[in-house]
């Protein structure tokens, strides 16, 4: 009979193991071209494929078997895609492409019917990469209950969605213990590049808060914490945190504004960890206060002998703090501190510098007061008042009072 002489030859090629990739491709593309046993094609004719999938071997159990019914082109080719065709037995979206070698089998029925013969089976050499992906190359499980794939979307984490309610992403680490854990021996463990010429667009590093549950969010209220960034340090049995930097709340929100405070926290050498820095939704900064009343305002309550240290250690520079009033006519500056071009006296001037020319008896007309540091001439201390017409008067251990010969004599109180 000639369907017993008949030997059909497939000539095989996986030619994309890519897939439709709307969902991880649930099926892979196979082509073959049908040969009869004088190798000439059986073009145009209507002809039924069964494929199926074996785990391991050639002869090992099948995971997977289906049918197609379809018609040859005019040079014999067929198409099919593995994974769409009529499921006869298992399912193909639970096969372990990562844990075990897999096998096709293919079997054909020229006639287009279903008294199918043995065309050969050839092993996957390359796996369906994306149907691997999607199972997360797990060699524990038939099918994956961590992941689910959205459009181009990977996610994890999802309480409402059964294929995917738990699962913590390492990289670096086999054990997360959050929903991303990086660890690294060496060098920065994450990085965040943005290249484009819109200082204002997307966000590198986002944290968001809102009160209420997924699908049903509500507004934050005031108080509410709403992102923090912990640091910790290993001590020999487990890690402490010697900071943290936290986002709140701050005051009642107003349409789509949510006022906010960042605060620094940091713990002492006694173990002790406190907020020790806020900057408010007004822009104030406390230092030792969370509720800073000024742009800068610092509290104390220790014997500690000064709240600011100013350090010059420029050979040239000064130590000096700058006054300004800007109005819309002028501008008004006074500065003080010490001035490293006057024997390090302490000045203050009504300019936007320290202008002192040393010396006990300057002539420096933006200079208003100065207190000598080194008590020059031999006298014990000199406190020396100037103005723009040079009228000076300077005090010393024994108060003596004197000023310029052109506007006459000090007269005191």
């Amino acid at each position: 009979m000639i369907m017993k002489k008949l030997l059909l030859t497939l000539t095989v090629a996986i030619l994309a193991i890519t897939t439709i990739l709307a969902q991880a491709p649930q099926a892979f593309k196979y082509q073959a071209i049908a040969r009869d046993a004088s190798g000439n094609t059986l073009a145009d004719q209507a002809i039924g494929i069964k494929v199926s999938i074996l785990q391991g071997s050639q002869d090992g159990p099948v995971v997977f078997t289906e049918t197609h019914q379809i018609q040859t082109n005019s040079f014999g080719l067929i198409n099919i895609g593995i994974g769409k065709g009529e499921v006869r037995a298992g399912n193909f979206s639970t096969i372990n492409w990562g844990g075990n070698s897999h096998y096709v089998r293919v079997e054909m029925d020229p006639a287009g019917g279903t008294n199918y013969e043995l065309m050969g089976t050839a092993e996957l050499l390359s796996v369906p990469y994306a149907l691997y992906a999607e199972s997360s190359g797990d060699n524990n499980r038939q099918g994956d209950t961590d992941w689910g794939i959205n459009g181009n979307h990977v996610y994890t984490g999802i309480s409402s969605d059964p294929s995917c309610q738990s699962g913590n992403v390492g990289i670096g680490d086999s054990n997360p213990n959050a929903k991303l854990s990086v660890v690294m021996q060496y060098g920065f463990n994450t990085t965040f590049r943005r290249v484009n010429n819109y200082w204002a667009s997307n966000s590198l590093f986002l944290l968001q808060r809102a009160r209420g549950t997924i699908g049903s969010e509500s507004a934050v209220q005031s108080g509410d914490r709403v992102g923090q960034i912990r640091f910790e340090g290993y001590h020999g049995s487990g890690y402490g945190e010697p900071g943290a930097i936290i986002c709140q709340v701050d005051g009642a929100l107003s349409g789509t504004t949510v006022p906010g405070n960042l605060q620094f926290w940091t713990t002492n050498t006694s173990g002790s960890n406190a907020e020790h820095m806020r900057i408010n939704s007004d822009g104030n900064v406390g230092i030792g206060t969370t509720s800073p009343t000024g742009k800068l305002h610092i509290w104390e309550n220790s014997t500690s002998a000064y709240q600011i240290m100013i350090d010059q250690d420029s050979p040239t520079g000064d130590a000096a703090i700058r006054l300004q009033v800007e109005t819309a006519s002028a501008i008004s500056d006074f500065t003080a501190g010490i001035d490293n071009d006057d024997d390090n006296n302490f000045e203050i001037s009504n300019t936007s510098a320290l202008t002192g020319s040393g010396g006990t008896d300057y002539t420096d007309a933006n200079t208003m007061m100065r207190i000598n540091h080194a008590r020059n001439a031999g006298v014990d201390g000199i406190i020396d008042f100037n103005h723009q017409s040079r009228a000076r008067a300077f005090l010393s251990d024994s108060i003596t009072l004197w000023c310029d010969a052109s506007v006459g004599p000090f007269k005191p109180w």
